[in-house]
């Protein structure tokens, strides 16, 4: 069979074998590079609450190295969503302290809508008068809270980060 190819013929083949082999290879290398470029500018969210010498804060940090753009951010308190305006967390401590004079002192702010760059980050709420602080301490005993945000990359990938695990989502609604 192979007797009666001519040489024009067989380099042909291999011209063609040589061609598909260098298109198989160049995509390989394309999907590669697009990973990378994904992993270079991946955001990685954390929430931590903090309690010492400098009161109590929840702070949120970008420790990844890509931009987070935070599409919802959520407080769960008991499990329930509540808006996490400074308007609703001071109500929510008026009704659980049951002393709608009480003056609620801390620093806010609003995360929602908001980039925050590789390393940044950014003091959500921070309680740091020692009258506050008692307070809170009395309001809060037997209480859960927990801090839930939804976020996405500069390539729209999105995840949703709550009670310290990340999951990867379609997209924020």
């Amino acid at each position: 069979m192979f007797k009666n190819l001519r040489p024009d013929i067989i380099v042909a083949l291999i011209a063609v074998i040589i061609g598909l082999s260098t298109m198989i290879v160049y995509i390989y290398q394309a999907r590669i590079m697009s990973k990378q470029m994904h992993a270079t500018v991946w955001p990685y969210i954390e929430n931590e609450f903090t309690e010492g010498s400098e009161g109590f804060k929840i702070t949120t940090q970008n420790k990844g190295v890509g931009p987070a753009i935070v599409k919802k951010y959520r407080l769960y308190f008991d499990g329930k969503s509540i808006s996490t305006s400074r308007h609703s967390i001071d109500s929510l401590l008026r009704v659980l302290s049951g002393n709608d004079s009480l003056k609620w002192v801390f620093d806010y702010t609003n995360l929602e809508s908001r980039v925050l760059s590789g390393g940044e980050e950014i003091v959500f709420v921070h309680f740091k008068t020692p009258e506050t602080l008692v307070a809170l301490k009395k309001v809060l005993k037997g209480h859960s809270i927990n801090v839930g945000v939804c976020y996405c990359s500069v390539f729209d990938e999105c995840w949703v980060t709550s009670a310290g695990k990340t999951e990867a989502c379609k997209r924020c609604d």
